[in-house]
């Protein structure tokens, strides 16, 4: 799936954000399934607010923290699932919050400490982290994470 807006948009509106959120949660187990889901959810999410709505309505958000807490040991996951966080969550308050309340933040710093060697973790956990310490309690989240 490529990074085309009237594509994202179209397959928003054609139910794709909600399959992908139901996949991830279906095959929580295959980080191959995760990693494909992130990439899908990072392009459909890339400059389309109403697909951000989607995928938080979805559950994608939750279903993101919990790929990256069940494969920690993949920096493929952590990588993908930090990129596609920061679409989430950009000018998305609500998201913001979703993420937050399901341990998002400290997936992101978990991953931060587990991957110190990978740059490409250590960029886009840095983005995500971004875009998720504009709220107040994900700041605090954040601190004690570590």
């Amino acid at each position: 799936m490529s990074v085309n807006d009237e594509n994202s948009t179209r397959a928003g509106a054609a139910g794709a954000v909600e399959a992908v959120a139901s996949a991830m949660r279906a095959h929580a187990e295959s980080a191959g399934v995760q990693e494909a889901a992130c990439r899908a959810l990072r392009n459909l999410t890339h400059n389309d607010a109403e697909n951000r709505t989607r995928a938080g309505t979805a559950g994608a958000v939750e279903a993101m923290a919990a790929a990256m807490r069940a494969h920690m040991g993949s920096a493929s996951v952590q990588e993908l699932a930090c990129r596609a966080l920061r679409n989430l969550t950009t000018n998305d308050a609500k998201n913001t919050i979703r993420a937050g309340t399901a341990g998002a933040v400290e997936a992101v710093a978990a991953a931060m400490r587990a991957h110190a060697g990978s740059a490409g973790v250590q960029e886009a956990a840095c983005r995500a982290l971004m875009n998720l310490s504009v709220n107040d309690e994900n700041k605090t989240r954040a601190g004690a994470a570590g």
